[in-house]
């Protein structure tokens, strides 16, 4: 909201073919009525039900579009960018969104969380039950704000935002 002012409606484009995809959907309605906004979802399974929700986000008058970097999300990743070109800014996770076109993306630091994976295999291999092993939580993440896509949709990023971030596409 404060990268968009005035934003009264918010959509969720997601990949539908994960059931843990689909929990997300649900925390990320609450957070958006929790912020006094309307929520519509869009799940899809391939590039012509992508092209499809679009024209929905389109009818439903959606005002800025959350996209998630999962593996359909990012083999498509030019084509959405393009769909939402010059209307609609995306905000997502991942330096891939970032770079094709994002407004804005936030999420735990891969390194980091590559640098746990490794020290959680190299237990496992030496014996270590996988279910004994806590649960680890991220402590970094990692601001990206892409101003060029921003100026393009005619959006201010404000100065806060901007000395909070880690990259920043101009």
């Amino acid at each position: 909201m404060e990268v968009v002012p005035g934003l009264k409606r918010i959509g969720l484009l997601y990949e539908a073919t994960n059931p843990q995809y689909e929990a997300g959907v649900g925390e990320n309605q609450s957070l958006a009525q929790g912020l006094g906004l309307s929520f519509r979802a869009y799940g899809v399974h391939n590039l012509d039900e992508i092209r499809t929700a679009f024209a929905r986000i389109e009818k439903d008058r959606v005002q800025a579009l959350i996209m998630w970097d999962t593996p359909l999300m990012l083999l498509h990743k030019e084509s959405i960018m393009q769909l939402a070109s010059s209307r609609l800014p995306i905000v997502g996770q991942g330096r891939d969104l970032a770079v094709a076109g994002a407004i804005v993306t936030y999420s735990a630091a891969g390194l980091e969380m590559w640098k746990y994976a490794a020290v959680y295999v190299d237990k496992i291999l030496k014996g270590a039950n996988p279910g004994d092993l806590p649960i680890q939580q991220p402590t970094k993440f990692t601001l990206r704000v892409n101003l060029k896509a921003a100026k393009e949709l005619g959006i201010t990023i404000p100065e806060g935002i901007l000395l909070q971030a880690e990259e920043v596409f101009r």
